[in-house]
């Protein structure tokens, strides 16, 4: 008979705590691809997560705050940005998605962009590279690659007049 034991005061529930499931991955592209089939790609879910269990409340509701951020990953190769173009737009998806690193191949969208994020890369775009890109653009080419040949294509086009500083108006017109 073994003494001086150390015995939990409570079960052990669960051991998957305890151990990690390599085809997690498996499932989480299987679901992506069964979403992708049924919904447009508007409605696809641009990170999917695989939870051991909701974290609920005391009132056995969902907990959205003790939720963890969801984690965006690429489903493309990483491959690194070739010019200063590309650099620096791979620079300000990091910055405006707040990713860790992006490749040029890697969707704004899938990284977990949306609408609202996408003018704020196009003010940044304005900001650092001097050039005008619509939203269009980023909708349409919503790569580093394809935004930066999308800037290549219209290189030297000015697409919305720039904004200049004047004064205001003593009376200022109805619009």
């Amino acid at each position: 008979v073994l003494s001086d034991v150390y015995r939990p005061c409570t079960r052990v529930g669960s051991l998957a705590g305890y151990a990690n499931d390599p085809s997690a991955i498996e499932r989480v592209a299987e679901l992506r691809g069964l979403v992708a089939d049924r919904l447009p790609p508007y409605m696809v879910p641009a990170a999917i997560m695989v939870l051991e269990s909701l974290p609920l409340t005391v009132n056995g509701k969902l907990d959205q705050g003790a939720l963890p951020a969801p984690e965006f990953t690429s489903a493309v190769a990483y491959r690194a940005p070739r010019d200063r173009r590309e650099q620096v737009l791979a620079a300000l998806f990091d910055e405006v998605l707040a990713v860790t690193r992006v490749g040029v191949d890697d969707s704004f969208f899938e990284l977990g962009g949306h609408s609202l994020s996408a003018m704020r890369m196009v003010a940044r775009v304005r900001v650092e590279l001097d050039v005008e890109v619509p939203m269009r653009a980023v909708f349409e080419a919503p790569t580093v690659a394809g935004l930066a040949g999308w800037m290549s294509a219209h290189a030297g086009r000015r697409v919305v007049a720039p904004l200049v500083v004047q004064q205001r108006p003593v009376v200022v017109p109805l619009s």
